[in-house]
């Protein structure tokens, strides 16, 4: 099975260096938007404007294959008007 590599670009790069096996593209692609959710989860995102998060996912070539991009802002006349569960953040 193929390996590929999932590149965490949050601020600063955080590289894998040990990859996960796939059977397929379409299973690693799955993956790779699963896996972007879980880091927006796990670090708070939502509760102010963020710093663009990037998941760049390589194959065993170093080759990008997949590159999954997530920015959040808040104009400023949205702020206060917010609706859950983005506004319980922002209280």
């Amino acid at each position: 099975m193929p390996r590929f590599f999932f590149h965490v670009y949050d601020r600063a790069r955080t590289p894998d260096q040990v990859g996960t096996e796939f059977p397929n593209l379409e299973t690693m692609q799955i993956e790779a938007v699963h896996f972007t959710g879980e880091m927006l989860r796990e670090q708070g995102y939502g509760s102010s404007p963020i710093s663009p998060l990037a998941i760049e996912v390589t194959d065993e070539d170093g080759v990008t294959v997949l590159r999954v991009e997530v920015g959040l802002t808040w104009p400023s006349k949205v702020q206060t008007h917010v609706p859950p569960p983005f506004g319980k953040f922002l209280q």
